[in-house]
């Protein structure tokens, strides 16, 4: 009998090697974000080690930290960034950015990436959507195994 086949056997080893992509965000041109996937099982966990206990009236409450649930969003699904400028990130936000200043970096810092994803919706929607979908990580592995076939030749 041919060997068996166990898929959380090699969805474990693709998560433990890590899942990611540079991605563009629609919305601001030059503005990319490398994404780490998040299947299922690990929105789970997030989720559930945001959680906390309240007591109500002698009855047990659980309540999702949205703060807690946002860091933990940011930390895994954005590991890092290129393209951001001030002047870009006035798009996201009325922010008044002197012209000298258009073009400085910002960095991909905790604290940048929970400011970013509290304060816009539609960056938030766009990460959860994306690192969430397979399909953005099938492709760039497709990519990368076209190239190293290029380079075999």
């Amino acid at each position: 009998m041919p060997d068996e086949i166990r898929i959380q056997s090699l969805v474990d080893e693709a998560i433990e090697r890590g899942v990611s992509a540079w991605i563009e965000y629609p919305d601001v041109d030059g503005f990319k974000v490398k994404v780490g996937y998040l299947g299922k099982e690990e929105v789970l966990k997030i989720t559930d080690s945001s959680k906390e206990v309240e007591w109500r009236k002698h009855q047990r409450e659980e309540k999702v930290d949205r703060v807690k649930l946002t860091r933990k969003w940011a930390d895994k699904g954005i590991l890092d960034w290129k393209g951001l400028t001030l002047k870009k990130l006035s798009e996201f936000f009325p922010i008044t950015v002197k012209a000298e200043d258009d073009n400085k970096d910002v960095p991909c810092t905790p604290e940048n990436k929970y400011a970013l994803l509290t304060n816009s919706t539609d960056f938030d929607i766009w990460l959860t959507r994306v690192s969430t979908s397979p399909e953005y990580f099938v492709e760039q592995l497709k990519k990368r195994e076209g190239q190293v076939d290029e380079l075999k030749k």
